[in-house]
């Protein structure tokens, strides 16, 4: 997050003449958001960003932030995939929609008699 509120703090968009946001919508930031926020001048309240997870393990850290990324689809800023790839013959069940649990759920004893 210091890396993402760094960048985006140094690009000053409040004082952008149309040339100079011209200019700084052309570029391509090191970060998404900063992107976003030179595009469509969005200022970010830094006091309600979530950090979504931590992982001190750098190969799982990599892992989870595929999965995040893959699981929020276009809801998301990023413009790549993450670090790690994950094969999209896992996008069955990341993006499936959850069961919905009744507590008393018959419908698997009716399938597991049939058989």
């Amino acid at each position: 997050m210091g890396e993402h509120r760094k960048e985006v703090e140094a690009k000053d968009v409040s004082r952008f003449t149309r040339q100079s946001k011209k200019s700084a919508e052309e570029q391509l930031h090191k970060s998404a958001i900063t992107d976003h926020v030179t595009r469509e001048n969005h200022v970010i309240d830094w006091n309600q960003v979530k950090v979504v997870g931590h992982e001190s393990d750098r190969r799982t850290r990599w892992i989870k932030e595929a999965i995040a990324i893959r699981k929020c689809k276009d809801k998301c800023m990023n413009r790549d995939t993450g670090s790690y790839f994950l094969p999209s013959s896992y996008d069955k069940l990341l993006l499936r929609e959850p069961a919905h649990s009744h507590g008393n759920d018959t419908s698997r004893r009716r399938v597991d008699k049939q058989f």
